[in-house]
């Protein structure tokens, strides 16, 4: 007797489910949300994931994350695989709870492992961009191949993605990679260069600047006269001739008198 109720009570249940989904799929949202809410607080999984459902739509009622998220969890504490798919998702989405990719990850890895494509889609994409997970190019690349592979269209677009820009990007690194090598050869060349000029400077031999006059050690001012060329650069000694005549007219006339005071002291006086 109690097996004959049971099976009723299941054929009921049944029925009522599958009068739900189709209020559902006739737009009669407030109705199926009626139904399903009933089985929903009886206990059937099922129910309660597309409770879930209609929450998070505003579907026959307002709008409401976190009662979604309630019968969602729900349903998946029951083993309703894509219960926790959608749990992935608002975890991932931070609808109604904060965001927290660990917990995305975890409820994607779930599913993902059981063969849905969307959830190994999702599973890629945090092992791609490191959240959630350490970051590993290759794993991200295995589940995308595995989501492509049941047809998840946009698992194919990241691998068409991935397979058009690696040669470029590869190219790029390259072309980087040269940019920088030739930077780093004129940086060296500019510093020994400049390194070059200072141990002239240091000699006394060069100058940068516009057409000036050096002034270099005193022997050297008594000496020559260092003329810079702007445009060249190049060091040019001129010796005053002006100041060498002077010094050689006043050591002339300085032996002059010392000889006219030798013949004065002679009582002499000395001839032209």
């Amino acid at each position: 007797m109690e097996t004959s109720n049971s099976n009723l009570n299941t054929k009921i249940k049944l029925s009522k489910l599958q009068e739900a989904r189709a209020l559902y799929e006739n737009k009669e949202y407030e109705k199926s949300f009626s139904l399903y809410k009933e089985l929903a607080e009886a206990g059937d999984a099922d129910a309660q994931f597309n409770l879930g459902i209609l929450y998070a739509n505003g579907y026959g009622v307002l709008k409401n994350y976190i009662k979604a998220f309630v019968w969602y969890e729900k349903a998946a504490l029951q083993g309703y695989d894509e219960a926790y798919f959608n749990l992935g998702l608002f975890y991932y989405n931070a609808l109604g709870i904060p965001r927290d990719y660990a917990k995305a990850f975890e409820y994607f890895e779930k599913v993902a492992q059981q063969g849905n494509a969307e959830a190994q889609f999702y599973l890629g994409t945090l092992y791609a961009d490191g959240k959630g997970i350490e970051q590993d190019s290759d794993k991200a690349l295995t589940w995308y191949k595995k989501s492509a592979e049941q047809g998840y269209i946009q698992a194919k677009k990241v691998l068409a993605e991935i397979s058009y820009k690696a040669p470029l990007e590869k190219e790029f690194k390259r072309l980087r990679i040269e940019r920088q090598r030739k930077v780093e050869e004129q940086q060296k060349i500019e510093k020994q260069q400049e390194k070059d000029k200072l141990q002239e400077l240091k000699r006394g031999k060069i100058i940068k600047g516009r057409r000036k006059t050096i002034k270099f050690s005193k022997k050297q001012q008594k000496k020559s006269k260092v003329v810079i060329s702007k445009d060249e650069r190049i060091v040019k000694d001129k010796i005053s001739k002006k100041k060498g005549k002077k010094r050689k007219v006043n050591k002339i006339k300085r032996r002059a008198e010392k000889q006219d005071a030798i013949f004065k002291s002679l009582g002499k006086k000395r001839f032209n």
